[in-house]
């Protein structure tokens, strides 16, 4: 029987605070009460190579090198580059806020009190894409320069008077120079040869990726929600047809365990009816897609995410296959009121963060906002999303 909802004694102000609170935790996916981001992580990380979900713009993959190849042409020794650095990152805020293009700007509201600047975001993303050669972290580098810089002081000329190098560069050779003025006046629009070069990295870097296959196959933009809902998805490799439909398997399954999470902290508020009322709704997605749930193999889904880099925990698979088999046998009952899926969230949550667990510690219930993990798993496509349409948006004009 459909759950009915009704606000209780709220003010137009409290609903309008109420529901802002639940639409914030609902975009979320990157909170991980339940324990399941090593396999959240591990497809994004199949799916779209060198992406965080902290990332914007594509074209601070260019942005980034272009910064710290301008103070290593001014040789800016250790340790005065990271102020340097940090300042000529937090300068650029404001150029692309004088810009008709702001979109995705990093520091938009912080300005130059911002914590973490792009060139960390984008740190090991452009090592992934082979733009970044210098193999360690962003204060390795730093700390390194010195010694660069009296290498290429003592570097050794040939014969021809060609210049021959005794270290290997910090950045990929092949970049694209940045504009004459940068960073005086720079844009998150990306020139034909930036795109070009961008999905050159892409298609040689991450070549088996669906990222590579994105860029480099398919030819428009998209805004679809999720990537099984991509319009040229009938055309894909069939192997990737089979990765997205794992995906949306797990994105869909695991939607209810959290919204069944989040009932239980809302057990006696105001948000309780609504709570049951969106796993109604959950219950009935799923019976539509019971038989593809039925005939989910998941000893190919685990073949699928369980690499070498996620390394997925026995306990982590345990309550995910725990969890489908449970909805499978239950598809018909109503599950807010069923104890054993209950029980099953309760000890999951203990499981995975102990005392700080919200559902046992009502000390820590106090700091719920009211959705935590809410939303469905996209395992980074809205990132990947416009990453890919900036490059065709670029090459189609």
């Amino acid at each position: 029987m459909p759950s009915t909802f009704a606000w209780v004694d709220l003010t137009d102000k409290d609903r309008q605070k109420m529901m802002e609170i639940i639409r914030m935790g609902r975009e979320r996916e990157t909170r991980d009460e339940l324990g399941i981001g090593t396999v959240r992580d591990s497809i994004a990380n199949i799916f779209f190579p060198g992406t965080s979900t902290i990332q914007t713009r594509i074209k601070y993959m260019l942005l980034v090198p272009w910064i710290y190849l301008l103070h290593e042409k001014k040789r800016t020794p250790f340790p005065e580059i990271k102020a340097k650095e940090r300042k000529s990152e937090t300068d650029l805020i404001k150029v692309f806020l004088n810009s008709d293009d702001q979109n995705g700007v990093i520091g938009k509201e912080a300005g130059a009190s911002l914590q973490r600047l792009p060139s960390s975001i984008y740190w090991a993303g452009l090592s992934r894409w082979g733009i970044r050669l210098f193999p360690g972290s962003q204060e390795q580098y730093h700390k390194y320069l010195n010694s660069y810089y009296s290498a290429l002081r003592k570097q050794r000329v040939s014969d021809d008077e060609e210049p021959v190098s005794l270290v290997e560069p910090n950045w990929h050779p092949a970049i694209p120079e940045p504009p004459s003025n940068f960073p005086k006046e720079a844009t998150l629009k990306l020139t034909e040869a930036e795109a070009e070069y961008l999905l050159d990295r892409i298609s040689i870097t991450c070549k088996d990726s669906l990222l590579a296959h994105l860029v480099t196959q398919a030819n428009e933009e998209v805004e679809c929600a999720f990537v099984w809902e991509h319009p040229q998805l009938a055309d894909f490799p069939a192997h990737f047809r089979d990765q997205i439909k794992h995906a949306e398997n797990f994105s869909q399954i695991m939607h209810g365990a959290f919204l069944m999470y989040n009932l239980l902290l809302a057990k006696g508020s105001n948000l309780e009816l609504k709570y049951a009322e969106w796993i109604e709704e959950w219950l009935q997605g799923f019976r539509k897609r019971l038989r593809d749930f039925e005939a989910w193999d998941l000893n190919k889904f685990w073949a699928f995410v369980n690499t070498e880099d996620a390394d997925i925990p026995g306990k982590t698979i345990s309550f995910v296959e725990y969890w489908i088999a449970l909805m499978l046998a239950k598809v018909d009952s109503n599950i807010c009121e069923d104890e054993t899926c209950k029980t099953l969230i309760i000890n999951r949550e203990k499981e995975v963060k102990r005392n700080r667990a919200r559902l046992i510690n009502s000390s820590a219930q106090d700091n719920w906002s009211g959705a935590s993990g809410t939303g469905r798993l996209g395992f980074r496509w809205h990132i990947a999303k416009g990453m890919i349409n900036d490059i065709h948006k670029s090459l189609a004009q």
